[in-house]
């Protein structure tokens, strides 16, 4: 115990043979040796235990080159007060090869949207003779989680109400008890009944905030594989990302709404999505960057004026400007850029990175710029360049009923829309394609 050895760890590798597939592959197997007391309270090392199997993705990485690091061994404590040993294994695995800056001509802008959890575009470097100015080369993808979006709120309404209800019961807790010992008054017989029903709400309430923490990480998850699996289509190896950590909850939006969606993104992103977009991008070789989020929204990418946002892009509905509106309108008479404001922060986005990747090829020094800046150049659209380059599957893709084709796993809670074919967009939401793409990455 001096030495800090708590346990021992032996990893054994042994070749084997997947029946379903019939491929060989490698099977690995941990065994562990406690330092436990004896009956004579002595401590000294045990047996070593039965072996345990390593999922195959542990497998895969010791594989291919992963070594191991000192395990770590810790206690999780239920509400129920069950307690559950956990091993955590750590393993260095060797990181893909970044390209260098100078050989990157491709951005992709993804923005925190107001109907839809993220919006993505990519601008392609201009070439001579553009003017100077960035193309677009795909058609923007928006993730649709307007169901999850519900359960989350229907969650956060029931944590409020449950708080309420627990709050009430602890008053009758705190005045009986304030009561007995200021004025004598005997406590009465539903005292326990109430610190009963405390220490049950407080489990409950628990509870719901670990189903709701555990939302939040699938999407995040959800949200990079998506990003990543479209760079990977695009050839694209920097990702830019608004920065929303000066976001403030209250003071924006329209109603409820506009606050939780606020207070969602914000958490989201200091909590999981950035986490989990970086070291993805390490392990696969791509540039995450965060940008400044000011003005994103409200700015015309085709003309780089401030513009207004609205209810939407009828005439009838352009009399006053909406500070929330889901729809942006260019007035710049010589532009007149019409658009999802989500789409147009995107693209602002990618104006930002590419700004920076221009900045860099041409004077190796990293600069960040706001969107108003003079070095932040337009974009247009190329629409016989907006593909994806999508890789044969195999299979045949069957589009369900609708607007939206539901992402594979989250049915009916979270959709992808885009102005791709059909076709297109059921490959793209297929688990198959994930695999390939981000293990041939």
């Amino acid at each position: 115990m001096k030495a800090g050895q708590t346990y021992r760890a032996r990893i054994e590798l042994a070749p084997g043979c997947d029946l379903e597939s019939r491929q060989e592959r490698q099977l690995a197997s941990l065994s562990l040796r406690l330092r436990t007391p004896d009956d004579q309270g002595k401590w000294s090392w045990g047996a070593w235990s039965q072996a345990i199997a390593l999922p195959p993705a542990v497998c895969a990485s010791l594989a291919q080159g992963a070594l191991p690091q000192a395990p770590t061994l810790r206690e999780i404590r239920g509400d129920d007060g069950s307690r559950v040993a956990v091993l955590d294994l750590t393993l260095e695995v060797p990181a893909r090869y970044v390209s260098p800056l100078e050989q990157e001509t491709r951005v992709l802008g993804w923005d925190w949207g107001v109907r839809s959890l993220i919006t993505v575009s990519i601008l392609q470097r201009p070439e001579e003779g553009d003017e100077e100015r960035s193309r677009q080369v795909s058609r923007p993808v928006f993730l649709d989680t307007g169901g999850i979006d519900g359960r989350q709120a229907r969650l956060r309404r029931e944590i409020d109400r449950l708080k309420a209800c627990r709050d009430r019961y602890g008053q009758f807790v705190k005045e009986a008890q304030a009561a007995h010992q200021e004025h004598g008054v005997p406590l009465p017989a539903h005292l326990a009944g109430w610190q009963q029903r405390v220490r049950e709400y407080d489990a409950r309430i628990s509870q719901c905030w670990k189903s709701y923490e555990r939302r939040n990480r699938e999407l995040a998850h959800l949200a990079s594989n998506l990003l990543i699996l479209l760079a990977l289509l695009s050839d694209c190896r920097l990702i830019c990302g608004e920065d929303l950590r000066t976001l403030k909850t209250q003071g924006r939006g329209r109603g409820v709404r506009g606050r939780f969606r606020n207070w969602r993104n914000n958490t989201t992103v200091r909590g999981e999505l950035w986490r989990v977009l970086k070291y993805k991008c390490h392990l696969l070789g791509i540039r995450a960057r965060q940008v400044e989020a000011r003005g994103t929204t409200h700015t015309c990418p085709r003309c780089g004026e401030p513009a207004k946002t609205y209810a939407s892009a009828a005439p009838e509905d352009r009399t006053q400007a909406i500070s929330w509106g889901p729809m942006l309108c260019c007035s710049n008479p010589e532009c007149l850029w019409k658009g999802a404001r989500d789409y147009a922060a995107s693209l602002n986005i990618a104006r930002l990175g590419m700004a920076f990747l221009l900045t860099y090829q041409q004077t190796r020094r990293y600069e960040s710029y706001r969107v108003t800046s003079s070095e932040v150049n337009s974009c247009l659209y190329s629409g016989q360049e907006a593909t994806l380059l999508l890789p044969s599957q195999g299979i045949t893709p069957r589009p369900r009923e609708g607007k939206h084709v539901y992402y594979a796993g989250w049915s009916y809670t979270i959709a992808l829309r885009t102005s791709q074919p059909r076709e297109v967009l059921a490959i793209l939401s297929t688990s198959h394609l994930r695999k390939d793409v981000l293990s041939s990455a």
